[in-house]
């Protein structure tokens, strides 16, 4: 962890720099979750899978750096599958999870309802009434438990639960002075 912020700050900026010569478009990912932060870049259209994924890695050890990546069609998608990387691969701490195009819902489906950001008492009654993955919340009629608008996700939580999370990035932007 890094003590000095404005040092962080240089740090996450420079491995944003690096993921923009893999990727198109790239978003720095919102505040720091202690010592994690979060990423999102557009994968390359036919660079999908480990490739990106161990470039992306490639990339994290130039800086001194590891990470778990996690590869879907939306960032909500993403982030689970960066996240759970934990639970399944605890000896590969640097692993990368590719789900398969289309495949989003399928792989969310199993996954804890805790995953959401759901308020305690919203998630109680959910847990009381027996729904307890995303997948069975997702199956629950409309309306939805709508949140308000917390890290760039403007869906709601049963969009989300269907793998839903949006695809749409919050462009980084190179800065910083140009020497010549």
């Amino acid at each position: 962890m890094i003590a000095d912020v404005a040092a962080e700050r240089a740090l996450l900026r420079s491995v944003a720099d690096g993921l923009l010569g893999l990727s198109p478009r790239v978003e720095l990912g919102g505040e720091p979750r202690g010592q994690h932060h979060v990423m999102y870049a557009e994968v390359p259209a036919g660079r999908r899978g480990s490739w990106f994924g161990n470039k992306v890695r490639e990339l994290l050890a130039l800086f001194g750096l590891r990470g778990r990546i996690g590869i879907a069609d939306d960032r909500f998608t993403a982030l689970v599958a960066a996240s759970t990387t934990a639970r399944t691969a605890r000896e590969d701490e640097d692993a990368v999870v590719c789900v398969p195009r289309g495949g989003s819902a399928a792989y969310l489906a199993p996954q804890p309802l805790s995953l959401l950001q759901l308020g305690p008492e919203v998630l109680h009654m959910l847990e009381a009434l027996g729904v307890k993955t995303l997948g069975q919340f997702a199956e629950l009629p409309p309306p939805s438990v709508m949140r308000p608008d917390r890290g760039g996700w403007d869906a709601d939580f049963q969009a989300l639960a269907r793998g839903d999370g949006g695809a749409a990035l919050t462009p980084y932007a190179p800065g910083g002075p140009i020497a010549e």
